[in-house]
């Protein structure tokens, strides 16, 4: 016979559906946790059968709780749970193996990456870990480059120095390439002078590429009616956060806007 005693956590926990918020509130989150084990099975059936933003929270609940039993449900839930990652992670060497068993099943880039996302989170150095991230670096540079400045690894990070250095900007795929690859070296507290001239020389690249996806360098007759620099005084204008319509490769509002 169940007692309200064991009732308790499947009550705390039914308390997540009742959040409307993406930040779970400090009471409730301290009420669920208070039940340590207990709580694991209601927070289980949570993850897999409650609302999205409940499902969510019950996630990262389990990863406070370093549940074992949760590592697989989670590496399930991956996909579509936004907590999954951050309960994974927060499982630290507990989720070590498991998720580098998955890493080496994986077979889609978008799926490498979240499981390098939880491996870059969860505070543990193994050199599996670099060298997966050195891999991913070499197969897909532009979406790994802020997994591996946030894993922080030193080799990783001179891979990544490295391929920033060897790629020259000529266009907008390899200009945006550039411009991430460089964000994740400041992120990685890398960036220096040394690397001032490639970074300007990619938002150069990506401003004219961009210019020219407007039509902006097509040649113009003589007798058509002179345009102004900042676009066709009939053509609306872009949108505060789209790039701006002169060519800087910078947003709207941080440039022509503000002129």
């Amino acid at each position: 016979m169940t007692t309200s005693d064991d009732d308790a956590p499947r009550r705390s926990v039914a308390r997540l559906t009742k959040v409307h918020g993406g930040k779970l509130p400090r009471a409730i989150r301290v009420e669920v946790l208070a039940h340590g084990p207990r709580a694991v099975p209601p927070l289980l059936d949570l993850l897999a059968g409650g609302p999205p933003l409940a499902a969510a929270h019950a996630a990262t609940l389990l990863g406070a709780l370093r549940a074992p039993e949760a590592i697989g449900p989670l590496l399930a839930a991956l996909p579509d749970n936004d907590g999954a990652a951050a309960g994974l992670a927060a499982m630290g060497t507990l989720a070590l193996e498991p998720v580098l068993e998955a890493l080496g099943r994986a077979g889609a880039q978008p799926e490498r990456e979240r499981l390098l996302n939880v491996l870059a989170g969860a505070g543990v150095r193994d050199e599996r870990i670099a060298a997966a991230l050195v891999l991913a670096l070499e197969r897909a540079p532009r979406t790994t480059a802020s997994i591996a400045a946030r894993y922080g690894d030193p080799q990783v990070i001179d891979r990544l120095e490295a391929m920033f250095h060897a790629t020259t900007p000529t266009d907008q795929d390899t200009a945006e390439q550039v411009i991430e690859m460089g964000v994740a070296l400041v992120a990685a507290g890398r960036f220096g002078d040394a690397h001032l001239d490639t970074m300007n020389a990619a938002y150069e690249a990506l401003g004219q590429a961009l210019k020219a996806l407007r039509g902006g360098d097509d040649p113009v007759d003589d007798d058509e009616e002179d345009v102004d620099d900042e676009g066709d005084a009939d053509a609306p204008a872009p949108g505060r956060n789209e790039p701006c319509w002169c060519g800087s490769g910078k947003k709207f509002k941080r440039c022509c806007h503000g002129a």
